[in-house]
C-alpha cells in the first residue's frame, strides 16, 4: 500500500547548502521518503494527494540530534532531583536493581519523548543496550549506542564483565 502525504503552507527551514528558508512551502512525502521540498505552488503542481497536513503557521525543520543521552533514565525523572548527592544516593542504588525489561520500558518512554520533542537521532549509552536498541527500532528512532561499564555501582561492573 502506497502512503503519501503533503505538508502544506509551512515555513520550512531546509538547512540545505544554500540555507534556504521557504515561506508558504510544501513537502511531499511518499512511502516515508521526502520527494519534494519547495514553494507550495511548485510542489502542488507536480504532486497531489488527499492526505494533506495544513501546517498553517507551523515551522518545519530537519530532525534534531542529541549527542549525549540516557533515555532509559526517563523513568527516574524527578526523583530527588533537588539533592546534591542524587547520583550516588539515588541513581546508583536504583541502577543496581535494573533489569533488561525495566531498561527497555524506560527507553520506550524516553525515546518517545525524544521523538515528540523533535529529536530523530540520539547518542545514548546505558545498561542493557540491546534492549535500548530494540526500543529504538520499535519507535523508529535512530541512535548511536554504547554500553556503560562502570567500576562503581550499576548492573555491569567494569572488569567483572
Amino acid at each position: 500500500m502506497r502512503l503519501d502525504y503533503l505538508i502544506d503552507r509551512a515555513l520550512i527551514i531546509t538547512m540545505d547548502e544554500r540555507g534556504r528558508v521557504i515561506r508558504e512551502g510544501a513537502i511531499y512525502i511518499e512511502d516515508g521518503v521526502i520527494r519534494a521540498v519547495g514553494k507550495r505552488r511548485e510542489v502542488r503542481k507536480r504532486y497531489s494527494t488527499d492526505n494533506v497536513i495544513e501546517a498553517g503557521k507551523l515551522i518545519v525543520l530537519p530532525g534534531l540530534i542529541s549527542a549525549h543521552t540516557h533515555v532509559a533514565m526517563s523513568i527516574m525523572r524527578g526523583l530527588a532531583s533537588d539533592r546534591e548527592d542524587v547520583i550516588s544516593r539515588v541513581y546508583w542504588p536504583l541502577e543496581e536493581a535494573l533489569d533488561e525489561e525495566i531498561v527497555k520500558a524506560g527507553a520506550l518512554l524516553g525515546g518517545a519523548e525524544a521523538l515528540l520533542s523533535g529529536l530523530t537521532t540520539v547518542a545514548d549509552h546505558y545498561f542493557f543496550m540491546e534492549k535500548v536498541a530494540e526500543a529504538f527500532k520499535e519507535l523508529g528512532l535512530r541512535g548511536v549506542l554504547g554500553h556503560t561499564i562502570m567500576d562503581l555501582k550499576g548492573p555491569w561492573k567494569g572488569e567483572e564483565q
